[in-house]
């Protein structure tokens, strides 16, 4: 079976640490095993197909031939072997980069589909109008801790424009003197929030070296972030 996998810089696997055996002269990579049992997210060879690519993003793509035992689950193919047969060039950092920005300007249409749908439609006008990833996070954390129904769509625009410039989203910043105004109502959206972002991931190489990072996508509208964490996992358990 022909499949999908994101790898770190160096085809290293972002969980395990495990360098993948590369193509070489026109040929794949060397098979890499796995002795069963097969358990999703621990152990296997983990790879998806193209619908769920949006679930993984990271530095380097690759497609991969699964083989051997086969599962599924939750978006995930977890096979007993493995080798990768091409990377994916088509998938580099400029095409992060402008991903990441569009990424930015679905939810700030989120957050202004928010204020209009709740009588704020001055401010969904003023909102509309930005582009600038600073200053359109300066412009949601200006209205945020004043409670009400646009919170979450206001504090969500706030965290994904720091995680497309390398930060986290419980990090981002405030204007200066403004404090962390908001931070009970963000303190009480971050089990929300993790459970909008998924699991942990690590930003890559290409992310600290622009001082950018792709948001880690968790499928559905309105829901492009991932929290910027690592997990650590037992290495060569899961290449």
């Amino acid at each position: 079976m022909i499949a999908f996998k994101f790898l770190r810089p160096g085809a290293i696997g972002l969980y395990s640490g495990f360098r993948w055996p590369v193509p070489r002269n026109g040929h794949p990579g060397e098979w890499v095993l796995v002795e069963p049992p097969l358990v999703p997210s621990i152990r296997g060879i983990h790879a998806c197909r193209a619908g769920e690519l949006i679930d993984w993003i990271d530095d380097e793509l690759w497609r991969i031939e699964l083989a051997g035992d086969l599962l599924t689950y939750e978006g995930l193919l977890v096979a007993s072997s493995g080798r990768l047969l091409e990377r994916v060039r088509a998938w580099d950092e400029d095409a992060a980069t402008a991903f990441a920005a569009s990424c930015v300007l679905s939810v700030r249409d989120h957050a202004v589909r928010a204020l209009e749908r709740f009588g704020h439609s001055e401010e969904a006008a003023e909102l509309a109008a930005v582009e600038d990833h600073r200053a359109l996070q300066r412009a949601a954390v200006q209205r945020l801790g004043r409670g009400g129904d646009t919170e979450d769509a206001l504090a969500f625009l706030t965290d994904v424009v720091e995680l497309s410039h390398g930060g986290r989203p419980d990090s981002y910043a405030r204007p200066s003197g403004q404090g962390r105004a908001g931070d009970a109502g963000r303190d009480r959206r971050q089990p929300r929030l993790r459970r909008r972002c998924g699991r942990g991931r690590d930003r890559g190489a290409a992310g600290r070296r622009s001082g950018r990072v792709r948001p880690q996508l968790r499928g559905g509208a309105g829901s492009p972030a991932r929290v910027a964490a690592r997990s650590p996992r037992p290495r060569h358990d899961r290449p």
